[in-house]
């Protein structure tokens, strides 16, 4: 038990040193979350210039010659904005998706930027406004990894809205040795992260930098089962057979697991902390639970001792992960994960 505790505080003091940003919230007139991971009201392709079009039917020819660049030549390609609206099947792998990519270039003109998601996920349209969009993509198992291109590149200074669909099911294959990390599971307790279910953006000038954004999440899951997401908790209610879910981060950054947890879950409620705090266990799987919530006070004042204030985050969920191979636990955006390998090293 000494162990479990000193590893969960050692992740708890890297998420609350982690500070995230104080992202604005959208002001009268602006467009909402929701808004935001839907598609614009403009017709892709429609008022396209025709210097923009040639560009791109010259560029899809140079493709069909000589096949796809095999690197990416000059990124420079902020993230501002991730707006996602995904649906997720009943068996838990189906996926049809779109995500909106508020994207700005630095210093220098912008040729492109990565994503990776799961190697069966296709990507099935990709529009912006004025401007050509190309994905080439490759297989790198487990994942799939895509260079999203502009055609003409970006002027320096420059901000475009990219939409992106994509569908398919999940493969879920394992990681190394982590088993699935990256989706899968059963009706119990099913998890998703960035790379899988959700497109993760890499910076090609530096792939492991400081990258920053601003989060919109739309889901819909299975009514039956709870969902619970690294990000702050707009809004939800039930269309059906499906649970549609609302979720709004103001500064994601590049170190932080955006993951999905889909299941059964109850919940034991920390006394006397702030922010609001919890711990959540797949039902049938409280082993601990309690005493979790019982000694966080105690782990909360030598938190806010040593990074000099509270977390920020309007609320934090410790959730007791069952044993997965590879996977001890984690600590992303209001979230920790903690598997019961802890009490058994």
């Amino acid at each position: 038990m000494e162990v479990e505790l000193r590893n969960i505080v050692m992740i708890l003091l890297g998420m609350v040193l982690w500070v995230p940003g104080s992202g604005a919230r959208p002001g009268a007139g602006a467009r909402t979350g929701q808004e935001r991971a839907g598609r614009p009201a403009w017709v892709p392709g429609a008022g396209m210039p025709l210097r923009t079009e040639l560009a791109r039917v010259v560029e899809q020819e140079r493709r069909e010659k000589y096949g796809p660049p095999a690197i990416i030549e000059d990124g420079a390609v902020d993230l501002l904005h991730m707006g996602l609206a995904v649906e997720l099947g009943e068996d838990g792998r189906t996926v049809d998706a779109t995500v909106v990519l508020t994207v700005h270039t630095n210093a220098e003109t912008g040729d492109a930027f990565y994503l990776w998601l799961d190697r069966a996920m296709v990507f099935q349209t990709a529009d912006a406004s004025g401007v050509g969009v190309l994905v080439d993509s490759q297989d790198y198992p487990p994942f799939q990894y895509s260079m999203i291109r502009f055609s003409p590149r970006l002027a320096a200074g420059e901000t475009v809205e990219i939409v992106l669909t994509y569908s398919g099911m999940l493969a879920c294959e394992p990681y190394g040795a982590r088993e699935s990390q990256y989706c899968g599971g059963d009706d119990q307790l099913s998890y998703y992260m960035a790379s899988g279910l959700f497109p993760m953006f890499m910076d090609a000038a530096d792939p492991y930098g400081a990258l920053s954004y601003e989060l919109d999440l739309t889901l819909r899951t299975p009514a039956a089962l709870d969902t619970l997401v690294a990000a702050d908790f707009i809004s939800e209610s039930i269309d059906g057979t499906q649970r549609v879910s609302v979720w709004h981060a103001g500064t994601y950054t590049s170190g932080m697991n955006l993951i999905l947890l889909t299941g059964l879950f109850e919940s034991i409620p920390v006394q006397d902390v702030q922010p609001p705090t919890s711990v959540r266990f797949p039902v049938g799987n409280q082993d601990y639970a309690a005493y979790m919530a019982e000694w966080c006070p105690d782990i909360y004042s030598f938190l806010e001792d040593v990074a000099g204030g509270p977390f920020l985050f309007e609320e934090v969920t410790i959730f007791k992960l069952p044993i997965v191979a590879g996977f001890p636990g984690t600590a992303t955006y209001g979230l920790v994960y903690l598997s019961d390998a802890y009490t058994t090293s």
